[in-house]
């Protein structure tokens, strides 16, 4: 109990039960080269909503193809795990 109290206070809440975060990565042009967006640790369903949206922001009629590429980092603390849709 002491640990998991020093664990919470230490480490913030950030965590999601499961120490799992999620942080939205989108992939676009900036002046012809790549770049890439990513967000902060958020639970999976905001990182799937921030991830769309900024994809969908991106990609107006004038420039539909500027965004190339979404989805949600999964992350350990600063670890990366890998990408999910």
């Amino acid at each position: 109990m002491i640990v998991f109290i020093f664990a919470f206070a230490v480490g913030g809440c950030d965590m999601l039960p499961g120490g799992y975060t999620y942080k939205a990565e989108v992939g676009y042009y900036n002046d012809g080269k790549e770049t890439w967006y990513v967000g902060e640790d958020k639970s999976y369903d905001a990182c799937m909503s921030e991830a769309r949206s900024y994809f969908a922001s991106l990609n107006t009629p004038s420039n539909p193809k500027r965004a190339f590429s979404w989805a949600c980092r999964k992350m350990q603390g600063d670890s990366f795990l890998e990408r999910v849709r």
